[in-house]
């Protein structure tokens, strides 16, 4: 799904109003990000995929190769 021109810089607007997020909440979000990785497959290229979803509130996609983190976006559905 693409993001459309006018939804990108009402997200942005949205983002300059917002009040920071707190550490806990930070940590809280990596820890449920890192839970809810699961392996796809091997990728196309070189790695393997993993794919990032927490209940629809959570959904991303990570690259992994060698045992090393290469990719990841990991974003909260929660408006």
């Amino acid at each position: 799904m693409r993001m459309s021109v006018a939804h990108f810089f009402t997200a942005l607007r949205d983002l300059q109003s917002a009040s920071p997020t707190s550490p806990e909440t930070g940590k809280e979000f990596i820890c449920r990000v890192e839970t809810n990785a699961k392996s796809l497959a091997t990728a196309l290229g070189l790695g393997d995929k993993f794919e990032i979803s927490a209940g629809g509130e959570i959904v991303g996609a990570a690259l992994v190769y060698v045992e090393r983190l290469c990719h990841m976006a990991a974003f909260s559905t929660a408006r």
